[in-house]
């Protein structure tokens, strides 16, 4: 089980995810969203894979305040994701994938990510 505030977190760093997998995703060719959901004994992991639009992203960047490919006032989102440590977030690209991961632990803290 979740803590509420976990869970609010969870749910508030799962939207913003969803947000931007949809908007990457529309802006792609492919125009591809995919969603796991996995749990097993002591966290459950939600994995967002999508499409994006090819442009070159500095992998380093990711996740520092105002860093974004889609122009100035932008690149809130990712930091703010990034930076509580209620629910783990990881991302990375495998292919031509942007790829974000949710790990929340069972009624338990989890350690910082490298972010």
């Amino acid at each position: 089980v979740l803590t509420p505030k976990r869970y609010n977190v969870l749910v508030e760093k799962l939207s913003l995810m969803l947000d931007n997998a949809i908007e990457s995703a529309l802006d792609s060719v492919e125009k591809i969203l995919i969603v796991n959901l996995m749990e097993d004994n002591d966290s459950i992991k939600i994995e967002i894979k999508n499409t994006f639009d090819g442009k070159k992203v500095d992998v380093d960047e990711i996740g520092k305040i105002h860093y974004s490919t889609k122009g100035k006032k932008r690149g809130l989102g990712l930091y703010f994701i990034l930076r509580n440590n209620e629910v783990l977030v990881n991302v990375k690209f495998v292919n031509s994938y942007f790829v974000g991961e949710a790990i929340a632990k069972f009624n338990q803290k989890i350690k910082s990510s490298s972010y």
